[in-house]
């Protein structure tokens, strides 16, 4: 059989002596290779000037616990110890002290080898200082970033996406928890069971849309006290996997405060409403008293006197009765007071002519006061058209109109009669209800303007507070 010739370059090292080869490979090898016996001296050294600066020469028959930091030096014992105990490779990290007297860090893999029958350690050494370094920046950091989160105002926590803790800030300064007794909890297990699922829904809905999201809800202390936080949650991304930042406050005091408000407040429109429901039994034991005085006279104008004071005080107790049925006593509506209060006042006549009342009244809200102004106004300019716009006539219509443009409010009583602008004549310009609405008028700000064709019609043009709501 015909044998292959080797390569040129396998036939050169075959010929290269095992020692040579061996001697080079050590020698340019980048990590320094050093042999000690079971009792720890150099009888190897490679090429130390290279890593340490020392000669090997200088090396050879000393300690290898020598050239290490005093403060490193049990450690570096204990592994080697170990390599010789075990037999098992062993890995450590240490400051190792070089010939000018400064010390560098380095990292030993040491294991148990046998030359001639006797046990030995081989280590291979390299320099770490620049993974070191990079490792004491990241640290500091670390350290820097703990120390903010540690004293910030807020708990500032990490968990899963199920809600499982895996970071806690220093707690105990704000729920009275280690940091390592909440470790590995769930966030949601120290809520109050009603406030839970509420916080489980935004959680879940946080994450699912990577939105940041806000609750306020109870949560247990470690001494067992309820207290109010105020929790902003995010979605952050670490070391690959999805996570949840959270940072809570305590506004225990705020929600004191509010719920002290809100009882202040409850507690004044209780008695607000008190005051209007004492106000309308008044005004309706009044209104019983001008009804039984107007009975009791027989001369007309007297009669009629108190007559139009009960309207006027009608249009108030409507109001008032309006407002203590209201669970809002700050606006109210203009449609639901001036509709049923015009069709009271239309029927009060009844007997004298029959009158359609038509009214189109704007779905908006105003205040009690301005509300209170617009009733009388309408009492009087409805009483009036009644009694003057329809003589020697068998029926009519009236309008009632209120119409918001922009800031302005529309307000308008029409006629299709014959004589109402004989009460809005000379005469009765200086009347005491026409007297009335233009003092009324003036009041909220109205300007009034009148017309007389085919009927008569009363514009008033009421500015609108900027508060007042469109419904």
């Amino acid at each position: 059989m015909h044998t292959p010739q080797a390569s040129g370059s396998s036939a050169n090292l075959t010929a290269v002596d095992d020692g040579s080869l061996l001697e080079a490979i050590v020698a340019n090898t980048l990590d320094f290779i050093t042999l000690a016996d079971t009792r720890g001296r150099f009888v190897f050294a490679g090429k130390a000037h290279e890593l340490s600066g020392f000669q090997t020469e200088q090396l050879l028959g000393s300690s290898v616990f020598a050239v290490v930091h005093p403060d490193d030096r049990a450690g570096v014992q204990e592994r080697f110890e170990r390599v010789l105990e075990t037999g098992e490779p062993q890995t450590v990290e240490y400051r190792a002290r070089c010939a000018d007297g400064t010390c560098g860090w380095v990292e030993t893999v040491a294991r148990l080898i046998e030359l001639g029958g006797e046990p030995y350690v081989l280590c291979n050494t390299r320099n770490v200082d620049d993974r070191k370094a990079v490792e004491q920046r990241l640290h500091e950091s670390e350290a820097f970033l703990r120390s903010i989160v540690d004293n910030t105002f807020d708990l500032v926590v990490v968990t899963r996406i199920d809600g499982t803790l895996t970071f806690v800030g220093k707690s105990h300064e704000l729920i009275g928890y280690d940091p390592d007794e909440l470790l590995g909890k769930n966030a949601f297990d120290l809520m109050q069971p009603e406030h839970r699922e509420h916080a489980r829904r935004l959680f879940e809905r946080m994450v699912a849309t990577r939105a940041p999201n806000r609750v306020e809800h109870p949560y247990l202390t470690a001494d067992g006290a309820w207290i109010w936080l105020e929790t902003v949650g995010r979605v952050i991304e670490h070391h690959g996997e999805i996570r949840v930042l959270l940072n809570s406050r305590d506004i225990s005091e705020r929600k004191r405060a509010e719920q002290a408000d809100k009882q202040r407040i409850e507690e004044q429109a209780t008695l607000l409403k008190e005051v209007h429901h004492r106000v309308k039994n008044n005004m309706s034991t009044i209104l019983s008293l001008l009804a039984l005085q107007a009975e009791s006279l027989t001369e007309p104008a007297s009669v009629q006197a108190l007559q139009e004071a009960h309207g006027r005080l009608r249009a108030m107790q409507m109001l008032y009765d309006n407002l203590y049925r209201s669970e809002n006593l700050q606006r109210m509506s203009l449609r639901d007071y001036l509709v049923p209060l015009a069709e009271d006042i239309v029927s009060v006549f009844a007997d004298r002519v029959p009158v359609e009342l038509e009214t189109e009244i704007a779905e908006l809200e105003l205040s009690p006061k301005k509300l209170s102004t617009l009733g009388i106004i309408t009492n009087e300019l409805l009483t009036n058209a009644i009694k003057h716009a329809f003589e020697g006539m068998q029926r009519g219509t009236i309008r009632v109109a209120a119409r918001a443009h922009g800031d302005r409010l529309e307000f308008t009583v029409a006629d299709d009669g014959s004589g109402m602008n004989a009460w809005a004549d000379d005469e009765h310009v200086t009347s005491f209800g026409w007297s009335l609405i233009r003092i009324l008028s003036n009041h909220i700000g109205a300007t009034v303007g009148t017309e007389y064709t085919n009927g008569t019609r009363v514009v008033l043009d009421i500015p609108l507070a900027q508060n007042t709501h469109h419904l």
